[in-house]
């Protein structure tokens, strides 16, 4: 157990173990005086003497009962030793501590056993403070006696003596109590007095004064050896019971040889038996030289003979065990007669553990000052009544700036140290803490002396005396500038987006809830704003991350420039923000901030050398209007937002109850398609592709249909989406090559020429994992041929991980299938993507073959992508082909393929095979 107490006797250090065996904690220690851990019983001059001793620079050493909190009394074996500055001058004691209240029981048990054996001598001795002899005794006992056949009225009680006129620190008062009490008045019977000895051995006392005397002095000797006798049988057993319980090594000589010992005296020097110990002389137990460079005999001697001269002898020891092995002991050499002969008893007591422990912090010495010296801590007292300093150590230059002079006779919340805004606040709750729990600890900042600000925490505390009156105040001051910075950059990065520094999701809704509040109480509108950038994923997934993420910063700086000072800019998550427009005069006015986002968000981006451009989505919610709480103003405007983005996107719309509506639908809509597959509702459609120079059918599309049973049939235009949204694209699509290549088997088994059939591949079913193994199990299930099947991908797909896309393409047309690029040239994707596929068809989007005729752009685009794909190597198809002018174009331009109503709308299975020749093969 440690401890630092300063030079007033004030604790500054505890360590755990103290606090354990003193039942106090560190906070009810630290700035109490050292004394709340001694018993009580110890006058001034003990400490006046431990003082005297420490500040001559020596140790001081004693063994001493101390009290736990809740009363209990305990002893230690206490060593304090000075602590001294960089100056030499001592600043502080450390004090040891090691419990030792079992061996001291052990001992008080023992010299109990000892002293009731020779209680009727020490009466003698110490009765009158002098020699006095059994006569004398009898004197005193029968003098009431005498006084009671004088006085009748007193003869009927029991004789007590005075306990006081026994009283000394080697006499127990119990044990006159049990000499005089077997002394009884029975009864007066004709001016005699009847009186019963132990063991019912009773005779008449005659009033004459010269036979009371020889009364006396028989009794006297008689109650003596009976008292003796009787101690001497039952503590012989008790002692051997203490003697062999005990923890320590209990050994008994005479002058220098040994008659007994116990058990433990033979496990710590590594003896067999008795007979091995009881023929060594003390010396033997010894290595031959101490550590003072003393021979082990004489010395041994030496204390042997001043123990016997002085009845005691404490001092420490070097042991040695049987094995070789040397080990520190604390040594007891304890004088005393037993039948009759002076006896010596020797306790000791192992030590290695403590010495070590000892020896450890004494290494760790120079260590251990230097870190109290270097701690941030400034410890100080103060005057209970005015708050005034009286102490305070050195570190408060450290953390303040001031010296330790600056500071005495100064307030503890000195004004020019303490932040005028925590000041207030600080006294409260130091005033607080003296009316209720006497401790307490306080937050805030300080001003240096340089006006440079720190954080400090200030624990501190009242102490009272048993009275309930304060008698003095403590404290502790920590630089906690460090922690308060941390916590400060922890609470931002909780409550702020990484990438922008906006403020994120959950800071965001905090504010919104306390603006609404105020919103509220004042009755003012307010709106939250959805914000959703329209083909962010494309530049994404082809520009790289890194580019996505400048392009994100950028937009976060723009949308804070369109702000006021009271408004927020919140970052969702993804390409996700919320704007905040608290205290608005008019919820229109959130359309017009709405516009001018619009606008700046227009505006090219310069990223890395690469000019981009990015549009929006934006919904938007008014209070209270459209929502009364946080939750349901989210909701809507994030509804409107997709309302703007299926109306042409980089647009804002304001939330209208209809679109509840549509989306409750849309929702019952995805909930309807997830019961589609299991009740068989989908469908598939089939649309020729025509060689335009022949004009046979070459290949069928396969579209896919959902028949609802209450909407009819829907197109895939209206369900695909929510398909990609809700995760069911991948088992559909698996159903629609399923059930295509079914089909294709049985229009072949029934002789139909169907050379191939195109599917379309959604973006979740190209980048699933099991794509190609699934394909290669559904062929081989239905026996389709790979070479009987076109699969049709966008371009966005092939420059979304371009490495697993080729070898997703690898994998499909090692198997024998052709792919084709649908709607070629509304994608972003470089042609110099289209070399490094194992691309086989171009597919021409219809929006560029409707206006063919009239168009010269459309011409022109028309034209490329057709000698573009022939030099490649690669076949063009022309969707949307309706009317002969365009036909005819395409024909001209050497385009390999066309599909559209000119030839024929989508058909069923039946339909088609009215248009479908018998196979030659």
């Amino acid at each position: 157990m440690i401890s630092i107490t300063d030079l007033n006797g004030y604790i500054v250090f505890v360590n755990d173990q103290l606090c354990q065996i003193s039942g106090y904690s560190k906070e009810e220690l630290i700035g109490r005086r050292h004394r709340i851990l001694k018993s009580g019983s110890y006058p001034d001059e003990f400490f006046e003497e431990m003082w005297t001793t420490i500040l001559r620079g020596d140790t001081w050493h004693r063994e001493i009962c101390n009290r736990h909190k809740h009363g209990k009394l305990y002893w230690v074996d206490a060593t304090v030793v000075p602590i001294k500055d960089n100056s030499g001058q001592i600043s502080h004691f450390l004090s040891f501590r090691v419990d030792i209240t079992a061996r001291k029981q052990t001992e008080m048990r023992l010299r109990e056993q000892l002293k009731e054996s020779a209680c009727l001598h020490e009466i003698r001795r110490n009765l009158a403070r002098d020699e006095l002899s059994m006569d004398a005794l009898c004197q005193l006992i029968f003098g009431s006696l005498i006084a009671a056949m004088r006085y009748p009225d007193y003869a009927a009680a029991m004789i007590e003596l005075d306990d006081q006129r026994f009283t000394s620190e080697y006499f127990d008062t119990a044990c006159a109590h049990r000499l005089c009490t077997n002394i009884l008045v029975n009864d007066k019977i004709a001016g005699q007095l009847q009186v019963c000895y132990p063991e019912d051995r009773a005779f008449s006392l005659p009033q004459e004064q010269n036979l009371i005397n020889t009364l006396a002095e028989d009794l006297g000797k008689w109650l003596e050896h009976k008292q003796t006798e009787r101690m001497h049988r039952e503590n012989e057993d008790k002692f051997r019971s203490i003697f062999e319980g005990s923890n320590d090594a209990i050994m008994l000589l005479t002058e220098q040889t040994f008659f007994d010992c116990n058990m433990r005296a033979l496990e710590i020097f590594g003896l067999a038996s008795k007979q091995d110990f009881l023929v060594l002389h003390p010396a033997q137990l010894s290595p031959p030289v101490q550590p003072d460079g003393q021979d082990s005999l004489t010395a041994a001697n030496k204390k042997i003979m001043a123990a016997f001269e002085q009845g005691y002898e404490r001092f420490d020891w070097i042991h040695r065990r049987k094995n070789g092995e040397d080990f520190p002991a604390e040594v007891l050499l304890s004088a005393f007669n037993l039948h009759g002969k002076r006896v010596l008893q020797a306790t000791v007591r192992d030590v290695s553990k403590y010495k070590r422990t000892e020896q450890a912090l004494l290494e760790h010495e120079e260590k251990f000052r230097d870190l109290t010296e270097s701690l941030s801590e400034v410890i100080y007292r103060a005057d209970p009544q005015t708050l005034f300093v009286t102490y305070v150590n050195s570190v408060i230059e450290t953390l303040f700036g001031y010296t330790a002079q600056d500071w005495l006779g100064e307030p503890i919340l000195w004004e020019r140290t303490i932040h005028p805004e925590d000041r207030q606040r600080v006294i409260e709750a130091i005033m607080e803490a003296q009316r209720t729990t006497t401790n307490g600890q306080v937050e805030y900042r300080i001003l240096r002396k340089d006006q440079t600000q720190r954080w400090v925490l200030n624990r501190y505390s009242w102490e009272k005396n048993s009275q309930g009156a304060v008698v003095s105040f403590n404290g502790v001051v920590h630089d906690i500038t460090e922690s308060k910075q941390a916590e400060a950059h922890i609470n931002y990065l909780a409550t702020h987006d990484v990438l922008t520094g906006l403020p994120n999701r959950l800071l965001l809704l905090d504010r919104i809830s306390q603006a609404l509040a105020f919103d509220r109480r004042s009755r003012t509108p307010a709106a939250v704003l959805f914000i959703d950038l329209d083909h962010f994923k494309v530049i994404n997934d082809s520009l790289g991350h890194d580019i996505g993420d400048l392009l994100l910063k950028e937009v976060a700086t723009r949308l804070q420039s369109c702000m006021r000072e009271e408004d927020t800019v919140a970052r969702q998550g993804g390409d996700e923000f919320i704007v905040l427009l608290p205290r608005i005069a008019h919820a229109r006015d959130a359309g017009i901030i709405a516009e001018k986002i619009l606008n700046v968000l227009a505006l090219p981006y310069q990223i890395n050398g690469k000019e981009l451009h990015i549009g929006a989505s934006i919904g938007i919610a008014s209070f209270p209007d459209d929502g009364q709480d946080m939750a349901t103003l989210l909701r809507n405007c994030d509804i409107a937002m997709y309302h703007a983005k299926g109306t042409g996107r980089n647009n804002y719309q304001f939330f209208a109850p209809e679109m509840n509506r549509q989306m409750a639908e849309k929702h019952a809509l995805g909930t309807d398609l997830r019961h589609a597959l299991a009740c068989n509702a989908l469908r598939l459609h089939f649309q020729p592709i025509i060689e335009i120079a022949s004009g046979r059918l070459t290949g069928i599309e396969v579209l896919l249909r959902w028949q609802h049973p209450r909407r009819g049939l829907i197109m895939p235009a209206t369900f695909i989406p929510l398909a990609e949204e809700n995760g069911l694209i991948v088992p559909i699509g698996e159903w629609v090559i399923r059930s295509a290549c079914q089909q294709l088997k049985t229009w072949h088994e029934q002789g139909y020429d169907v050379p191939y059939l195109a599917i379309n591949l959604s973006v979740r079913q190209f980048r699933h994992q099991s794509l190609v193994a699934d394909i290669a199990h559904i062929l081989n299930e239905t026996g389709v041929d790979a070479s009987c099947l076109k699969l049709e991908i966008t371009e966005s797909m092939l420059v979304q991980d371009v490495d697993k896309a080729i070898g997703t393409l690898s994998g499909l047309t090692e198997m024998g299938m052709a792919i084709s690029i649908d709607d070629f040239g509304t994608g972003y994707s470089s042609l110099s993507y289209l070399k490094r596929f194992p691309i086989n068809t171009l597919k021409i989007d219809q929006s560029f073959v409707h206006d063919i005729a009239t168009d010269t752009n459309d011409m022109a685009i028309v034209t490329a992508i057709i000698a573009m794909a022939h030099s490649l190597n690669m076949e063009v198809i022309a969707e949307g082909v309706e009317t002969d002018v365009q036909l005819s174009f395409l024909r001209e331009q050497g385009c390999d393929y066309y599909q559209g109503y000119y030839y024929s709308e989508p058909l069923t299975a039946t339909e088609v095979e009215c248009k479908l020749h018998p196979s030659t093969g």
